[in-house]
């Protein structure tokens, strides 16, 4: 014989798996979330990224030529990490015997005492432009060596 007390009892059963089944979705999702967030953070972190690191070269207005890996840019400055600067070796010829002038990448901030981080804030107003290094390139592949 079924009671007053028995109906309750078999109420409560639906309402509990219910509120178990909606715990278990929101965790599901929490997880979800938090790993589509910090997933690539933490695999730079471990050094299990795949992807060599991307160079770059800026142009400033004053004939300046920096490399390096952008780490951020705002309308106001652009982050140059790991920075190295073109420094011009003289004029010659090339293997065509046409004249050419020559040029070397140097590390920024290694001699002293003038010893950085790497780490340039350029002013984005004394920008021409900057472009990305092809990976396959020499430079890009030696650089990729060094680092």
């Amino acid at each position: 014989m079924i009671t007053s007390g028995n109906i309750d009892n078999i109420n409560k059963k639906p309402k509990s798996r219910l509120i178990i089944i909606g715990v278990i979705a929101i965790v599901i999702a929490l997880f979800i979330v938090l790993t589509i967030v910090f997933y690539p953070s933490l695999m730079s972190k471990l050094g299990l990224k795949n992807s060599q690191p991307v160079w770059y070269a800026v142009d400033l207005s004053n004939g300046q030529i920096y490399v390096g890996q952008i780490q951020s840019i705002t309308p106001e400055t652009i982050v140059l990490a790991k920075t190295f600067y073109m420094e011009s070796y003289g004029a010659g010829t090339n293997p065509e015997g046409q004249a050419a002038q020559f040029f070397g990448l140097v590390r920024r901030g290694i001699t002293a005492p003038l010893v950085t981080d790497q780490v340039m804030f350029i002013n984005r107003s004394t920008v021409i432009f900057w472009e990305k290094l092809d990976s396959d390139s020499d430079t890009v592949q030696r650089l990729n060596q060094q680092n």
